[in-house]
């Protein structure tokens, strides 16, 4: 496959070294492509910083974005050039709201197009959204800001599409049909390994919220509202307060907690594997936000994974993928430690995995 810098119509490749990273918890991918001091054509790239710009894999659009950065370097080695950049998403991560805002009763999608409309940037909705919400937006806040803690209240995710859009979607909105595994001597990885931490997991999680105050309800008593629940895998007394993102009532407060707990349990444990080129096996790019089937005997995990992160890139072992998977119900609204077939058998197999490691293996 060819990797091209699409700007302006004109195309640029023969690229040293190249990078694409997206993810579903990265509102803007991004790109870094370095160049020897000539380019392959032997003509002037005419690149300007803030260039509208595009990638492209084998004329397949992965991103429509802009060029940050333009950085000219040389050494007793030679010259060369990097040039970086983000998807059109970034403006929203970068800039402010103008007019503060109230909005009431309105869908997440509808709230983040009314956000987002003067940057000409759509907004795509993959899955159920559910209620209409209650925001207030001041000025300053960044439009990326809002929507992320909107989507973390209705448990969907936020990043770009390939033209440059803001998707919200649920998780695992598609699933790979290629597996990555690694059993009985065969496999497709060229490297994995994980990590297994317990630096950011608590014994206890507490949910707190200002209440939504009225002539009856204020002051400490609509100071009130909370949600608690423990983990029990966390072997010492590690308690944390979480506060809620907006108004709330015990109900959500509780739901908060329990996604908390499950989202920090499941950062803990990522994967991570190097494949060889940008496509799997049926021919799809991959991508964030699928689910892939893993059986990994060497760390003993086996089943269905969310795809969180990938960076596509090209250097001096060839195309390579990298691929950060995590168990899918990390990201649920209402999170469960599920043992069944279809989600990871992670939540059984990780203390397995982690003997393994304690093993020095």
């Amino acid at each position: 496959m060819t990797m091209v810098l699409r700007i302006a119509g004109r195309e640029f490749g023969g690229w040293k070294s190249a990078s694409i990273t997206r993810g579903v918890e990265q509102i803007a991918s991004n790109f870094s492509l370095v160049i020897s001091e000539k380019w392959p054509s032997n003509t002037s790239p005419m690149i300007r910083v803030g260039d509208a710009c595009e990638i492209l894999l084998n004329q397949t659009k992965i991103l429509t974005g802009y060029l940050d950065d333009v950085l000219p370097s040389y050494s007793d080695q030679g010259h060369e050039i990097q040039l970086r950049g983000r998807s059109k998403t970034c403006d929203i991560l970068d800039c402010s709201v103008l007019k503060a805002k109230n909005y009431d009763g309105l869908k997440m999608s509808l709230i983040a197009k009314d956000l987002i409309k003067d940057f000409g940037i759509s907004v795509h909705t993959q899955g159920d959204e559910g209620n209409g919400l209650t925001e207030k937006v001041n000025v300053g806040d960044t439009p990326g800001d809002v929507i992320s803690k909107m989507a973390l209240m209705k448990g969907m995710l936020v990043f770009d599409n390939p033209d440059g859009d803001l998707v919200l979607s649920d998780v695992g909105s598609s699933r790979i049909a290629t597996s990555i595994y690694n059993k009985n001597g065969e496999t497709n990885i060229v490297s994995g390994g994980a990590t297994l931490s317990m630096r950011d997991r608590y014994s206890l999680y507490r949910c707190v919220a200002q209440n939504v105050g009225t002539n009856e309800n204020y002051g400490l008593m609509s100071a009130t509202p909370k949600g608690q629940v423990a983990d029990s895998n966390v072997p010492r007394y590690r308690p944390l307060i979480v506060t809620a993102e907006k108004a709330a009532n015990d109900s959500f407060c509780q739901k908060r907690a329990v996604w908390e707990r499950a989202w920090r349990a499941g950062d803990a444990v990522q994967l991570r594997y190097s494949v060889n080129g940008w496509e799997a096996a049926d021919g799809q790019i991959w991508a964030p936000n699928m689910l892939v089937a893993i059986e990994d005997q060497i760390l003993g995990i086996s089943g269905t994974f969310l795809i969180s992160k990938v960076s596509l890139s090209i250097g001096d072992g060839g195309e390579m993928s990298t691929l950060t998977c995590v168990p899918p119900e990390a990201y649920s609204l209402e999170p469960t430690m599920p043992k069944t077939n279809e989600s990871s058998k992670f939540w059984t197999a990780i203390e397995a995995a982690g003997e393994n490691f304690e093993q020095g293996f």
